[in-house]
């Protein structure tokens, strides 16, 4: 199964802040288009999508419904890819110092994501292709659970606005096949 990993577009939320109800802003609407058009060549080359997963947030939203347009697929909003949300205006984790916290904070939505991901590949086809649009907290976790590595390793890797990042779920075991992919955004600023 291969599943690829989109980080929500630029929302219109405040520099710092992760605030749940930012949608995208203009920007953010033309890196989604962006984004959607880059999956459909994936699509049309061999990995036809099945499924297509957000979270609440309504930035990540707004990006899936962009996708879905081009892919045909309806968005199906699911908690376990929430990022680090908390109240309203809650700072990002980004630039934070390291501390138990934080650490735990991001293995708790490691464990909420790696599970939901877990289940979806066990009750899918194994040549089927699935789209999850979240946050770069979730999609690092993600890529840290399947990598292996400590969820602190999220820190060594980046996951930008629109990127679209691949894990490859086979017999041998899950590799990762692309990471933080942005070409297509080039044209969108």
């Amino acid at each position: 199964m291969r599943l690829f990993l989109v980080r929500h577009c630029e929302p219109d939320s405040p520099p710092g802040w992760a605030v749940n109800e930012a949608g995208l802003t203009e920007v953010g609407r033309r890196q989604a288009e962006a984004t959607a058009g880059h999956l459909l060549h994936w699509a049309e080359h061999g990995h036809p999508f099945t499924t297509l997963f957000s979270s609440p947030a309504r930035r990540a939203i707004e990006t899936a419904e962009a996708i879905a347009v081009h892919v045909g697929l309806p968005v199906q909003v699911d908690a376990a890819y929430a990022g680090a949300f908390g109240p309203p205006k809650r700072p990002k984790l980004a630039g934070r110092p390291w501390d138990s916290e934080v650490e735990a904070l991001l293995t708790e939505i490691q464990t909420r994501a790696w599970d939901a991901v877990t289940r979806h590949v066990e009750a899918s086809d194994e040549h089927a292709a699935s789209i999850i649009v979240s946050h770069d907290t979730t999609l690092g976790a993600l890529i840290c659970a399947a990598l292996g590595m400590p969820v602190e390793g999220m820190r060594r890797f980046r996951v930008d606005l629109g990127s679209v990042s691949i894990l490859d779920f086979t017999p041998r075991g899950v590799r990762l096949g692309l990471l933080n992919e942005t070409r297509q955004l080039e044209a969108t600023s």
